[in-house]
């Protein structure tokens, strides 16, 4: 369960959502940690969980929400599966980062 994240007067992206589709590595990873700096909770998603679930435990340390998602984008009912898991989470999703790549 996502721990409540610590609310920063000095960052408008502070308490928002971030969806970051292939944020286990690369771009996805170096955009979900400068997006933890900012206060901002994430959902990170990805093929492979042990590595998102390691990266959400690091990156809770910085005292935001981190949901870690397995999510194949080119499966629409695992799309349709991880927006239901993010409702229930979050309730919402303020910023999306499309970010896995699709050969």
């Amino acid at each position: 369960m996502p721990r409540r994240s610590k609310k920063s007067a000095t960052s408008p992206l502070s308490g928002k959502v971030a969806l970051i589709t292939g944020g286990g590595r690369g771009i996805g990873l170096a955009i979900a940690r400068a997006l933890a700096k900012q206060h901002c909770d994430l959902v990170l998603t990805g093929r492979h969980l042990p590595s998102l679930e390691k990266i959400g435990r690091e990156l809770s340390r910085q005292g935001i929400r981190v949901l870690a998602k397995a999510c194949d984008v080119r499966d629409p009912a695992a799309v349709k599966a991880l927006g239901a898991s993010v409702r229930r989470e979050f309730r919402r999703v303020d910023i999306l980062i499309n970010n896995a790549g699709i050969g």
